[in-house]
This record gives C-alpha cells, sequence and structure tokens, in this order.
C-alpha cells in the first residue's frame, strides 16, 4: 500500500455534526464494505495515536462531554462505521489535519 489513502473525503464540521465545535474537520472514509477500507481507516488511526497523541472513540468522548468528566484536551478523535456513519478521523484544528494531509492526502 502506498502512504496515500485510497478514498478519503475531508470535510469542515458544522453544527449538525456531534463534533461541532469541539472539532473542526473531519475526514471521511469509504463507506464501500471491504478490508481494504478498513485497513487504511486504521492504518491512518495509527498514525494519528503516534503523532499527534492519545485519544478515544468520539460518543465516548460526548458522554464525557455531557457528565462533565471530559478534561482531557484531545487534538483528534475518531468514529467507527456505523450503519449510519463512515468511518471518520475528526481533528481539532487546521494544524493536525495538516499534518494528516501531508501524510495521507
Amino acid at each position: 500500500m502506498s502512504d496515500r489513502l485510497r478514498s478519503i473525503r475531508v470535510k469542515r464540521t458544522s453544527q449538525q455534526w456531534k463534533a461541532f465545535p469541539d472539532f473542526k474537520h473531519c475526514v471521511e472514509f469509504s463507506r464501500q464494505y471491504n478490508y481494504e477500507n478498513y485497513w487504511d481507516f486504521y492504518q491512518a488511526q495509527q498514525w494519528c495515536w503516534d503523532n499527534l497523541g492519545h485519544t478515544i472513540n468520539l460518543d465516548i468522548w460526548m458522554d464525557l462531554q455531557r457528565s462533565h468528566k471530559n478534561d482531557m484536551n484531545e487534538v483528534w478523535t475518531y468514529q467507527p462505521q456505523t450503519s449510519m456513519y463512515p468511518c471518520r478521523i475528526y481533528f481539532k484544528t487546521d494544524k493536525e489535519l495538516e499534518m494528516f494531509l501531508l501524510k495521507w492526502g
């Protein structure tokens, strides 16, 4: 596999996104169910862990936010594919997105 992901889309979050306003950007992976797409997501997620630091799943992060128990300052988070959403990685600022795109875009 090359360093480039097969099919990603970069989107800016808005009010209808659960991650908004805490995370500014979203990278969406292909919804097509196959191992290559999941491998791409895994590789990108691992790169984020190695280069941007620890994080937790977006849904858990949201629960902690609602309970006011989240004092962590994540610069990225992720969301596995569901019946409604493709696999996604969210970034807090332009800086994290730019780092990601230098490697994967």
